[in-house]
């Protein structure tokens, strides 16, 4: 998914996220945690995603995986022949 903003005024903007494309990936969690700041629980789920290469997806994108939304952190190819990469998300707790 990709972001679009539209910026009012006062700076402020809100954000519009589009669908790019449909691809097939192995969607993993990695680890979760919990915190807690300033009384207010917090919940982390990282995920690994092993995908075809595609030079679209960088680190300004998201990625929707059935009803989580993941926000990427980092992308790579792990084994440099440029056929899979291998991406690290965030997941968005709503």
């Amino acid at each position: 998914m990709t972001e679009s903003r539209t910026t009012f005024i006062a700076g402020a903007y809100t954000s519009t996220w589009t669908s790019v494309s449909n691809e097939w990936a192995n969607c993993q969690r990695m680890s979760a945690k919990e915190s807690t700041q300033q009384d207010k629980k917090q919940q982390y789920t990282k995920w690994v995603v092993v995908m075809r290469q595609n030079a679209n997806v960088t680190n300004k994108n998201r990625l929707l995986f059935g009803s989580y939304i993941l926000h990427i952190e980092s992308v790579s190819d792990p084994t440099a022949r440029n056929r899979m990469i291998e991406v690290v998300c965030r997941e968005e707790v709503v």
